[in-house]
This record gives C-alpha cells, structure tokens and sequence, in this order.
C-alpha cells in the first residue's frame, strides 16, 4: 500500500515493515456476452466474482475500484473517473517499483465494447515508463516478450486506422 506503510527500498524504512510496491490489475470486467446482458439489466455479477477482481487476487494487483483504499490516488482523484485518475495512479505505481499487470483475455483487439478497457490498454502501449513496467497476460501466464511486442504492435496499428484523415 503506498502511502500507507513503507515501500521497498524507501530510505530510513525498517527492513521488517517493507513491502512490495504496490501493482495494478487491468483488463475487462466482463466477457462480452455478459456485457450485453449487464447492459440490458438482465445479469447481475458481484465484484468479486467478475474477471477483474479475479485476476487480480490471482497475480496480488489492485483493481481500480481500490485504489483510493490502498493508497494509489486520494478521494478527489477517484471522484474525477477513470479517466483523471488513470495517468496519477499508474504513474505513482511506476515511479514506486510496482507493476502494471494487463489481462488481455477475452479482450478482442480489433473491436470489443469496452471502450474504457481498450483505452487503457491504449494508454499502457502510448508511454514507455508504464509500457516497461506492463506485464500482460492470456490464459492466466504471462506474455514472452516477443508476444508482448505483437499486442503493442496490433494496438498502435489499430491507433494509426482510429486517425481522421487529412484533406
């Protein structure tokens, strides 16, 4: 929990109290098909059972919704939505030796209804401190680096087509 207790390699800390940096979990809440029952308000999933708090128990990340009671960006910042508080809380991730931990399952890069998931995704391939902490994953293992370089590809070429063009 940064800001809240002592941080790995945090001068004058006491060795016994230091914890890993705190990491983030991203990637979509719901597979597709449940999207669209979510969006009708014909399904309920209970956060702790949706893919994000799943995944992130399962690789120690913090999911979005955590991220004030963990200490990654005060109240105010949360109140702003995800888009205000997304630069701040994975900046101070980074910045604090932590990782930023990407499920890419059920994630379709060419098209998916999640906006917001494919916006971050966007963002974590567009800055190279926070594209050098991502770690990203399918089938619960995480991406070889060459794997990880061809979703980085695939996400700047699908930045290149979203362009408007020029006249």
């Amino acid at each position: 929990m940064l800001g809240l207790c002592s941080v790995a390699g945090e001068a004058g800390a006491d060795p016994a109290e230091q914890k890993d940096p705190p990491s983030v979990a991203l990637g979509l809440t719901w597979k597709k098909a449940e999207y669209e029952l979510i969006r009708r308000g014909k399904l309920r999933i209970p956060p702790e059972k949706d893919l994000l708090h799943r995944f992130a128990r399962r690789i120690g990340g913090i999911p979005w919704d955590q991220w004030v009671k963990e200490g990654i960006v005060d109240m105010h910042t949360y109140a702003g939505g995800i888009r205000n508080m997304f630069r701040p809380a994975l900046d101070k991730v980074v910045k604090g030796g932590g990782k930023i931990h990407f499920n890419l399952d059920h994630l379709d890069l060419r098209q998916h209804p999640s906006k917001h998931t494919m916006w971050e995704l966007r963002q974590v391939c567009s800055t190279p401190a926070w594209l050098k902490s991502a770690v990203f994953y399918r089938r619960g293992r995480p991406l070889s680096s060459a794997s990880k370089e061809r979703v980085v590809r695939a996400v700047r070429n699908s930045l290149s087509n979203q362009q408007p063009r020029r006249r």
